[in-house]
């Protein structure tokens, strides 16, 4: 567990793979049945995915409630994806979190967050 953590923070840092030296985690890959729809009775939560508690540590950015996920940092930037829509994301892989980290969108949120404290602060400093 501890190397697949190294390894997702190494590919968070970095944006290269890294080999996987253990063998693969099976409790955030089970499939989603094709008949699972959203809303169905067909479909217990067993074999539905959801949201991991550990993945609130990796991505300081991530919150979820009962509707799905969400990217503070996005939100508070006014952006528009998925991560900041009514519902959120629904797509509960880390994959996706890979990806929402990697997208220019989100940068761009991060990085006019980091300019908007950093002026706040000159301000504070200033006065």
């Amino acid at each position: 567990m501890a190397n697949k953590r190294q390894r997702l923070m190494n590919e968070f840092i970095l944006g290269a793979s890294v080999p996987a030296t253990e063998e693969k985690d099976t409790s955030e890959t089970v499939s989603e049945p094709s008949e699972c729809l959203e809303g169905s009775d067909t479909c217990s939560d067993v074999n539905r995915r959801h949201p991991q508690e550990r993945w609130l540590s990796i991505w300081h950015w991530l919150y979820f409630d009962n509707e799905g996920m969400f990217c503070q940092i996005c939100r508070e930037m006014q952006k528009k994806n998925p991560f900041t829509s009514k519902t959120g994301c629904r797509n509960y892989k880390t994959s996706t979190l890979m990806r929402h980290t990697k997208n220019k969108e989100h940068q761009n949120a991060v990085k006019e967050l980091q300019m908007k404290k950093s002026f706040q602060q000159a301000s504070a400093n200033a006065e």
